[in-house]
């Protein structure tokens, strides 16, 4: 994890049910990110559904009204907080030992790419007004994973622990 932090009076969350929402163009990704945050979620007690299952081509908002107009379908379908998850960055690296051979030939052999994805998730209390929604930001970084599946699974894995106690620190 490259960061985090949880808003001080945010403790009770295992009392509340939260929509995790992840923000992909590709609608198997997103499925697929929002399957294992909420699996990790349920198996800590903590109420969970996928966004796909309501807004299946969720388009992003372009405007206070359709934010608010998103709120209310959530809090109208049950849910009164919200995961939201974004592929914040893609970043493309030399591995170790290979820029040197890349710039001496002039050629870069994919095989010699490193890929980190950096991926944010906000957790948001819709009981809140919206000036204080936000209860908590996860920053991971995920490096050269060998599947899409693998950077599902560790990054829900990591997500899952921000609800690992009342303490969390």
């Amino acid at each position: 994890m490259l960061d985090y932090w949880t808003s001080e009076d945010f403790r009770e969350y295992e009392e509340m049910k939260f929509m995790v929402v992840c923000v992909a163009e590709d609608p198997e990704i997103r499925d697929d990110f929002e399957y294992e945050i909420a699996k990790k979620l349920k198996k800590r007690n903590i109420q969970a559904g996928e966004s796909h299952k309501i807004f299946p081509t969720l388009k992003p908002a372009n405007s206070e009204e359709e934010k608010e107009r998103y709120r209310e379908i959530i809090r109208e379908s049950g849910y009164n907080g919200v995961v939201l998850t974004t592929v914040k960055n893609i970043i493309e690296s030399y591995k170790e030992g290979v820029e040197v051979m890349a710039l001496s030939t002039g050629e870069v052999n994919p095989e010699h790419l490193s890929l980190t994805y950096v991926i944010e998730a906000q957790v948001i209390d819709l009981s809140r007004s919206v000036e204080n929604e936000m209860v908590g930001v996860n920053l991971v970084a995920v490096t050269d994973p060998a599947s899409g599946e693998e950077l599902v699974n560790s990054y829900s894995r990591i997500i899952g622990r921000h609800f690992k106690n009342k303490d969390r620190q």
